[in-house]
């Protein structure tokens, strides 16, 4: 599914504003981090964007969560609510916010959207603001853009976030890239129907153990870079990086690290026979082509067997990696069958790493994000404890992964303190006038009156990316 037109509108969409309010308020984070004053900051969020665009703030999709006192709007899938349709559909295309607003204005506005969108009838948003005094509110009606419209520029962030990335340290850069031809041949072999070998995947994680050992974050930067290429290849090596990397936090044992990784690497295979119409198709996908996607799980367990040198390991994993105490679970197995340490891990790592990728029928979400899924799924669809070692391992801002500071500048993250999870040491890459910083300059957030904080992680978004459904 591609966007409409209506989202494609110049103005300023209120999302962003909300979105950065969101991310920022940690609620994903445990009971004792989370911000208690979610109202005021994002007031103040909207009270910023809407100073830096006086010329009106549009609203024409609202995908994510957020709260306000008790209050509380839940989209309960990101990548299917398409809010704009929705308004559209209740003859709501257009929420313009002109300039001399006040905060008590947005205050009531704020909670006559989060009430009205809890209710899905946003058709009286028109009658509750005309009773609320909103004189600095209105709301359009009718087509929300020309079909004709030319596609909306990219927002500063996004562009400062593409200058980044090119100043980002990437590293061990190479091992990553030798990983995904390994991937790569190992996929050609099995599309070309010869039998898979786990040799060069052992040289693999052999190649991996040592950088390991010597400094446990080094690899994880070439999880958060841009993705080039088939996303399949990509996404095994990224999770074998993630596995490996909570593997050494819970064992020195190189043998136990060697299983994880070799295992980790093959888990889905199964991918690879997935026909390429399915694999790289831009909308979602019909109740046919999710039984093909849902078989690859047998059709990897099934190659391993064939294989014949792969560990039993690996095959469990293949088969149970999507396997919960979920109505979404497959496949469809005995509830008695309960998947090993091995599977339980390499499941979070591939949730995680499919919620940080970028993928054809669908946006990259931010490592906060992905934290906050792992999270509110824990002992449902993943382990409680091997979510919360994971999360207290990597971070909520993970080594290499990008962030935005209070002064809008764009840094990387350098270093993962567990003491210090919301503020970890940072290289600013982009200042805030988007401008690149080159060297980068080191900055430990919140040291000192002066020093900027972490307002929110981000996702990186391709070219390619800017029609992808959210």
């Amino acid at each position: 599914m591609r966007r409409t037109a209506a989202s494609q509108t110049s103005e300023v969409a209120l999302l962003n504003a909300l979105n950065a309010a969101i991310d920022a308020f940690e609620t994903f984070a445990p009971e004792h981090l989370r911000c208690v004053d979610r109202e005021r900051r994002l007031l103040e969020s909207l009270q910023a964007a809407h100073a830096k665009h006086p010329s009106g703030v549009a609203i024409t999709r609202m995908e994510r969560s957020f709260a306000v006192g008790e209050s509380c709007f839940v989209s309960r899938d990101c990548g299917l609510v398409q809010l704009e349709q929705r308004f559209q559909a209740m003859g709501l295309s257009l929420l313009n916010i002109t300039p001399g607003i006040t905060r008590e204005e947005l205050r009531l506005l704020l909670q006559m959207l989060v009430r009205r969108l809890k209710e899905g009838a946003l058709v009286d948003l028109e009658a509750d603001i005309a009773k609320g005094g909103l004189a600095h509110v209105s709301v359009c009606t009718g087509a929300a853009g020309d079909a004709g419209a030319s596609p909306e520029a990219p927002s500063p962030l996004k562009v400062a976030v593409r200058t980044a990335w090119p100043l980002a340290r990437r590293s061990e850069s190479t091992l990553y890239w030798r990983a995904v031809e390994r991937m790569r041949s190992l996929c050609a072999m099995i599309r070309l129907g010869q039998m898979p070998n786990a040799y060069g995947i052992r040289d693999t994680v052999e190649s991996f153990l040592p950088v390991l050992r010597d400094d446990r974050d080094a690899l994880l930067p070439a999880v958060f870079m841009p993705q080039d290429g088939d996303w399949e290849l990509s996404h095994a090596v990224r999770s074998a990086i993630l596995v490996l990397r909570l593997g050494c936090e819970l064992t020195d044992d190189e043998t136990t690290l060697r299983l994880l990784g070799e295992s980790a690497f093959l888990y889905d295979i199964g991918l690879f026979v997935v026909p390429a119409r399915i694999m790289r198709k831009e909308g979602p996908l019909t109740d046919d082509e999710r039984v093909v996607i849902e078989r690859h799980t047998i059709a990897g367990a099934r190659l391993l067997l064939a294989g014949g040198d792969f560990p039993p390991a690996a095959v469990e994993a293949a088969l149970l990696h999507h396997f919960t105490q979920t109505p979404r679970s497959y496949p469809q197995l005995s509830e008695t069958a309960a998947p090993s340490t091995v599977a339980k891990i390499i499941t979070i790592a591939d949730a995680y790493e499919s919620i940080i990728g970028a993928r054809p029928y669908r946006r990259s979400r931010s490592p906060q994000q992905a934290a906050a899924e792992l999270i509110r799924n824990a002992g449902a669809s993943f382990d409680r404890a091997l979510v919360g070692q994971f999360i207290r391992t990597i971070g909520f801002f993970p080594v290499g992964s990008l962030v935005r500071l209070s002064d809008d500048s764009i840094a990387q993250v350098r270093a993962h303190d567990p003491s210090r999870m919301l503020a970890p040491a940072v290289a600013v890459l982009v200042d805030g006038e988007g401008q690149p910083v080159d060297p980068p300059r080191d900055l430990e957030p919140g040291a000192g009156e002066s020093a900027p904080s972490i307002l929110e992680g981000l996702a990186y978004e391709p070219e390619t990316a800017e029609h992808a459904v959210p």
